[in-house]
């Protein structure tokens, strides 16, 4: 009786042992999930928490560098309008085939405006003209006539410039002048050289330099003013 009462009471230690062990296991194991959750890592072994952190890293990085490229393209495109080339419209007049206003990029030549223009007729002063010169915005290139070279070689003293006119270097004769050249005087523009042309033309010429008076709207005061620039000799 004694040994049956000593197997029972040891199975009995035996199962309160087992059962205080299983419920400590019980306890450690409901615990490690969550720190396996915690530490969960990928294929190449790197925990999630980190791989997640980078992605927002690498997102922010892309984004900084767009951020970057669009000022980038922002500068290129300032950088790009201001080395453009400024837009020119030149006054391609006289002998040309097709004259106007043609439309030309600052620093082209004055041949190419001539070339726009159908080129030379065959009446032209090729010779006049400095087919190497730049043009500018509001340019007149007027191609005279092999006459109207002559005469205005002859009245000034010029052998051609850039706008196909005379240059200022000696006075200007009001007699054979053109209207070019008569706008090169002070205070004379396009209608006051129409006048004194019709003035001529109506009343065969000026005797002396004050006769320009005469032309209607010229008094004393713009006469004083282009004396000493005029003159009626050699007509």
């Amino acid at each position: 009786m004694k040994i049956r009462l000593f197997f029972i009471g040891k199975w009995l230690a035996l199962a309160v042992f087992l059962l205080v062990a299983g419920c400590f296991y019980g306890c450690g194991s409901s615990k490690e999930p969550g720190i396996i959750l915690a530490r969960q890592e990928n294929a190449d072994g790197i925990p999630l928490s980190d791989v997640e952190a980078g992605g927002e890293k690498e997102l922010d990085v892309q984004e900084s560098s767009g951020e970057v490229q669009t000022a980038a393209e922002g500068k290129n495109d300032r950088m790009e309008s201001a080395v453009s080339p400024k837009v020119c419209f030149v006054h391609v007049c006289g002998q040309v085939q097709n004259p106007g206003v043609y439309e030309l990029e600052e620093g082209q030549r004055v041949f190419e405006a001539i070339a726009l223009a159908g080129g030379f007729t065959e009446c032209a002063s090729n010779s006049w003209l400095n087919l190497a010169t730049p043009v500018f915005d509001g340019m007149k290139l007027e191609v005279p006539d092999e006459n109207t070279a002559l005469k205005w070689q002859e009245t000034s003293g010029a052998t051609g410039n850039s706008a196909g006119q005379p240059e200022a270097t000696s006075k200007v004769n009001i007699n054979t002048a053109s209207e070019d050249e008569l706008k090169t005087l002070k205070g004379i523009g396009q209608s006051r050289a129409e006048d004194i042309v019709h003035y001529r033309q109506q009343c065969g010429g000026f005797s002396r330099i004050e006769d320009i008076m005469e032309v209607p709207g010229i008094k004393e005061a713009a006469f004083r003013k282009i004396k000493d620039d005029i003159t009626v000799q050699g007509d």
